[in-house]
């Protein structure tokens, strides 16, 4: 009998420690000079708890600055690219909760894409509210966030079907933007997520978002001139009558 419990102490194990982790899983893989990561974040993204800020560096140097709203989907996966021009083979990762609460963890950039191991470090800070995450037009959120609200469209893209809590968005760039910014008008806020892009980074990054029923995506897109632009996607969530005219039953959950 104790043998089988030991054997069931053994097999909790990897359970209970990735509990104790904000971040559930990382891997990440380089390839010449570029470390692609992909990771799994331990966080319920609601608004009595949610990681808000998520930013990378290689020996000090900046490589990822993310900002995230609670309509990022539950236990979020992100995906990035950055260039590490050090002979670094580690990486630093911060989370910053919504309470203050900050983690920071290191990690082992690996020659083939497999698991990291976490090395974890708490300290505690004092965050800030912004005004941005507060509005309830998309339009607003904007002014807020570049103090204009008059953009020209860049482009508007085909309409997608996805189910509410599993809404893609891609950001893929060879144009080096300083900022990217999410938001969309079917919750009652409207900012979703800001990427503040470090210089000769890569923009190549993958989140999944929340939207509560059909609505717009807006990605507003600021160049190294300050210049803005956006990008207006459709999309027809699940449960609504609209998502049965999706063309070639495009409703699918990207899990």
């Amino acid at each position: 009998m104790n043998r089988y419990l030991s054997v069931l102490v053994l097999l909790l194990i990897p359970f209970i420690l990735s509990a104790e982790n904000t971040i559930d899983t990382i891997k990440s893989k380089q390839k010449n000079d570029v470390v692609s990561v992909k990771m799994r974040l331990n966080s319920p993204m609601i608004e009595e708890d949610f990681i808000s800020n998520i930013t990378a560096s290689v020996g000090g140097t900046n490589v990822f600055d993310f900002l995230a709203s609670p309509f990022v989907r539950r236990k979020p996966t992100i995906k990035f690219k950055f260039k590490n021009l050090t002979k670094k083979d580690t990486f630093d990762v911060v989370l910053t909760h919504n309470t203050g609460k900050q983690e920071q963890q290191n990690f082992t950039i690996h020659k083939s894409r497999k698991m990291s191991k976490i090395h974890t470090s708490k300290i505690e800070t004092k965050l800030d509210n912004n005004a941005v995450w507060k509005a309830s037009t998309v339009d607003s959120a904007i002014k807020e966030l570049y103090g204009v609200s008059n953009i020209k469209t860049k482009i508007i893209k085909e309409q997608i079907c996805r189910f509410y809590s599993s809404i893609p968005i891609h950001i893929k760039s060879d144009t080096y933007y300083k900022s990217i910014s999410i938001f969309q008008d079917a919750n009652p806020r409207s900012a979703v997520a800001i990427f503040n892009i470090p210089k000769n980074q890569i923009i190549d990054y993958e989140i999944f978002i929340e939207m509560k029923k059909d609505g717009i995506i807006t990605s507003v897109f600021e160049n190294k001139d300050g210049e803005l632009f956006k990008e207006l996607q459709p999309v027809v969530v699940s449960g609504t009558i609209s998502h049965l005219s999706c063309h070639g039953n495009q409703l699918i959950n990207d899990m």
